[in-house]
């Protein structure tokens, strides 16, 4: 054996044969980053839907569908490793795997094979999945019967090369969308596949060097013929612990590396470069934790450090969402905290699982507790997540789903201490000098852990230092000036409205909606600021609903022309009008918006301002949404209806503009086939509302919400193009 032996105790021909081992699994966090980050290209390309939320579920659903193939494939693949051995088993599934990656990113189009496509992709998923399930699983027992002696550090040297896969997959995917953003769509999204899928080639080759595990060789003559049976009946408890061992693991990768990017983006409407820029530090910093952490095991039981990580995630996972949503904390500086504590699980859980299981029915131990967790716990974290959010209407709700899987894998380290113990120890190379140091180390991080994830339920003092502060009216002039000097040089005129809209609504419901969404379009964009609304429209009062304040047409045209004088004085360079209400919005020259653009443009054109009119969010946008509903059986509405309620409800957080007591009544004249009210229908009332909202819900006013926001933006980026 090699004589050079580094601080943690393991050779460098071990270290070698740990980076051979671990190349493999490098692949299984690089579909994670690549799916990920292109979830929304690829919903759209292979499981398109009228909704781009039903669309996104789809495709990560097509996601998870891949680790329900898992656990067959490690009870095959781990059958055959401890009967026959782990190198062949581990070698031949990471060319498999490659394969089916590589075949992932030549997957027709849906336009272009229908039903095939998703199916196509399915199966991909499901070959994929079965290699992995033996792949990681092998890995790992490789390594701690490789290096017994330094098993958590070997196991933790692992997942930190496992983390090279996910530095590839975010720098790859960086790039493709900083240079291929227009190809996307098109097939910037299939290029990361086909690298992976090089790689796991690359990766199969070098493999081959390797030797067997000596504590393979060892108890080789009494390696036991029915492996999975075996270990069922004489192990079922320790399945179960490290069914749980893997839990906070598997959820936390799950929304970290598939879900978090599309989450920032689809969802909570963060721009690009600020969902990039969170994962990849989150990243980075994790990785150092985890490898800090599998050293720390070295001198401090692992499964303490287990104990100590779950429990601060049952504790905190909730407020760490929170603090996200509600705008209280950088997404970036909420991401690194989360990934230090996740180190603390991330960098034990391998060394913990492996330690359970004698050397005869390792390697089928680890593959069934890993690939059952990971299939509860990581494959539908994604789907899990947007399904909460979906549910319940509120954005944070993912964070439920890491506080279960938290408990569930603290409960399970409170069994190690009895059940574990199976790897072999040298008592005399495990240094004990020290042993206060650490343990007062360990105390400091748990304590400075403590500390700094507190701060993320505190409201950050320097708010304007949040990429979402795109509202001009919560600006400071300097702030809008460094804004318009970083490029946020769109600014994006809005207009609400004043109205009766039934007896459940406030009359102010144009400008609620108003407000979230022309925010939510200039932090998508990424470029653009959202200016103040303009709270009124061409309408007129009435005596019999007393409810509304309008204005004149020409009132409103002057007004418009004002605020692009005005956006174009402080600086703006592209300015783009669009409203939440039909008023001034008719066709041809009725319409106030599309005139004022065309005037203005000519006029501020040969200045460099161009000005543009955003039609996609009204009624094309209302009309895509009102589809939805009518595949799903809910009547037609128009004014005060499910679609207005619905989404009054979705962005009213503090119940000032939806009167829910009133929803039972809320049903007024019906609305026919042909989209008309009806007021001689039978059982028409005349109390202001046309058609139906007594289905509405912030659910639905979730989805509504993000029609309007994915119509805008798409429309706008074929105006100006996109940055971040």
């Amino acid at each position: 054996m090699d004589a050079t032996v580094d601080p943690a105790g393991m050779s460098a021909s071990s270290k070698r044969t740990t980076l051979l081992a671990s190349f493999g699994g490098a692949l299984e966090y690089y579909d994670f980053i690549v799916y990920g980050v292109f979830a929304a290209e690829i919903a759209r390309s292979i499981f398109p839907a009228s909704s781009p939320l039903v669309s996104l579920m789809a495709s990560f659903g097509a996601f998870a569908v891949g680790y329900l193939a898992r656990p067959v494939g490690g009870v095959v693949l781990s059958h055959f490793g401890d009967r026959f051995g782990r190198r062949r088993v581990f070698v031949f599934s990471l060319l498999g795997m490659s394969g089916a990656t590589f075949a992932m990113g030549l997957v027709p189009t849906f336009a272009q094979w229908g039903l095939a496509a998703p199916m196509l992709m399915i199966l991909l998923r499901l070959l994929q999945g079965f290699c992995l399930g033996g792949e990681l699983p092998g890995a790992i027992t490789y390594v701690v019967e490789a290096a017994p002696r330094r098993a958590s550090f070997a196991s933790g040297l692992v997942f930190f090369c496992v983390m090279f896969g996910v530095v590839l997959a975010t720098v790859l995917s960086l790039l493709i969308q900083t240079f291929l953003p227009a190809d996307l769509a098109a097939y910037g999204w299939r290029i990361p596949f086909w690298v992976g899928g090089a790689l796991g080639i690359v990766g199969f080759w070098v493999r081959r060097s390797l030797q067997e595990s000596p504590e393979f060789e060892r108890v080789k003559a009494r390696a036991s013929s029915q492996p999975f049976l075996e270990l069922l009946r004489t192990q079922p408890q320790k399945v179960l612990i490290g069914v749980g061992l893997v839990a906070c693991t598997g959820a936390f990768n799950g929304l970290l590396f598939a879900y978090m990017p599309a989450y920032l983006k689809t969802v909570l409407h963060v721009a690009p470069g600020m969902a990039v820029a969170a994962q990849n530090t989150a990243l980075l910093i994790h990785t150092a934790a985890l490898l800090a952490t599998a050293w720390l095991g070295t001198y401090v039981a692992p499964r303490l450090l287990m104990s100590l990580g779950t429990f601060l995630f049952a504790l905190l996972s909730v407020s760490w969402y929170a603090a996200i949503v509600n705008n209280s904390a950088d997404p970036r500086f909420v991401l690194v905290v989360a990934a230090i504590g996740a180190g603390l699980f991330n960098g034990t859980f391998a060394y913990l699982i492996a330690d359970l299981f004698p050397t005869r029915i390792r390697f089928t131990g680890i593959a069934l507790s890993m690939n059952i967790g990971m299939t509860l716990f990581s494959g539908v974290a994604p789907l899990v997540a947007t399904s909460l959010i979906q549910s319940t209407g509120l954005l944070y709700a993912p964070g439920w789903f890491l506080t279960a899987a938290a408990a569930v894998g603290f409960l399970a380290s409170l069994f190690m201490k009895r059940q574990g113990g199976q790897i072999l120890h040298d008592p005399a190379k495990n240094p004990t000098r020290g042993h206060n140091v650490r343990k007062f180390f360990v105390a400091g991080l748990a304590s400075a852990f403590f500390v700094t994830a507190a701060l993320t339920s505190v409201p950050s003092v320097a708010a304007g230092s949040h990429s979402d502060l795109v509202e001009f009216e919560l600006m400071t002039w300097p702030e809008v000036r460094d804004a318009l000097a970083a490029g946020r040089t769109t600014a994006l005129i809005y207009t609400g409205g004043v109205e009766e809209r039934g007896p459940q609504n406030a009359n102010g419901g144009h400008n609620l909606m108003a407000r979230g969404i022309v925010k939510a379009i200039a932090v998508r964009l990424g470029n653009a600021i959202a200016m103040p609304v303009l709270p009124l429209t061409p309408n007129n009062a009435s005596a019999e609903f007393p409810g509304t304040i309008g204005i004149t047409s020409e009132l409103l045209e002057a007004l418009l022309e004002r605020f692009v004088e005005q956006s174009a004085t402080t600086g703006f360079k592209n300015v783009v009008i669009m409203g939440d209400h039909g008023g001034g919005q008719g066709p041809g020259d009725k319409n106030v918006y599309a005139r004022v653009a065309q005037k203005m443009d000519a006029q501020y054109g040969p200045k460099g301002v161009h000005v543009f009119y955003c039609d996609q969010v009204y009624m094309p946008a209302n009309d895509a949404f009102d589809k939805t509903l009518a595949d799903r059986g809910y009547p037609k509405s128009l004014h005060g209806g499910t679609t207005d309620t619905s989404l009054m409800m979705y962005l009213d957080k503090d119940g000032t503009y939806v009167r829910k007591n009133k929803l039972s009544e809320a049903v007024g004249i019906p609305v026919g086939p042909d989209g008309k009210p009806n007021a001689a229908a039978p059982g028409a009332v005349k109390n202001g509302i046309m058609g139906d909202g007594r289905r509405s819900s912030a659910k639905l006013g979730k989805e509504a919400f993000d029609i309007k926001v994915d119509y805008a933006v798409k429309q706008i980026q074929t105006f100006i193009p996109p940055q971040g």
